[in-house]
């Protein structure tokens, strides 16, 4: 079993090779890249973001994406076509 390392930002990703180079954890690295998500760790959920982002990605890791906003569609499709996982909820309108 392997953990799911979450990537907020490319900070996250600076983290998950400081893990990797002393040998924590594993591969593959299990991750899912968030988008757009409120908060202190909120990334832009753009189709520049979401390259800039995967480029930045270890050799190995396998990359859900999950994304909050309008946007989601064109993301999503984006990482269904670079053979990336998405990972997707509903979103409850009002109305």
């Amino acid at each position: 079993m392997a953990p799911e390392l979450e990537i907020w930002h490319p900070g996250s990703i600076w983290n998950l090779n400081y893990m990797i180079e002393r040998k924590l954890p594993k591969p593959p690295y299990i991750s899912t890249l968030f988008f757009g998500w409120p908060g202190g760790t909120w990334s832009p959920p753009t189709l520049r973001e979401y390259p800039y982002r995967r480029r930045l990605m270890p050799e190995g890791a396998v990359c859900m994406v999950s994304i909050m906003g309008p946007e989601q569609v064109k993301i999503l499709t984006a990482a269904i076509r670079s053979e990336d996982h998405v990972r997707i909820g509903w979103i409850c309108q009002p109305g």
